[in-house]
């Protein structure tokens, strides 16, 4: 079974107690929709935290964008009471990413 076929709340559950480095390089290897859905399945401060680190990824193994561009697309695709949580969260952490 490959991680993109993995249903997004079974895995959200399955990461919560991982440290949020290691979630965000799981996150980075999905699809883009696959990862916001698990991103809003996680609790609000844990999603800042992933945020923040797959933000300040250099090149994505296997993709043709960096970390930064990753959130802007994953975040484009969640609803916008969740985008607006999880950015006031990272704002509240790091106001310049």
């Amino acid at each position: 079974m490959k991680i993109n076929d993995c249903d997004s709340f079974y895995l959200s559950r399955n990461l919560i107690m991982e440290h949020p480095q290691t979630i965000s390089l799981l996150i980075s290897f999905l699809s883009f929709d696959r990862a916001g859905e698990v991103l809003i399945y996680l609790p609000e401060g844990l999603q800042a935290e992933v945020i923040l680190r797959i933000a300040c990824m250099g090149q994505l193994s296997g993709r043709k964008i960096n970390g930064l561009e990753f959130v802007v697309e994953i975040l484009k695709l969640i609803d916008k009471t969740s985008e607006l949580n999880v950015m006031n969260r990272v704002d509240e952490k790091n106001p310049e990413v």
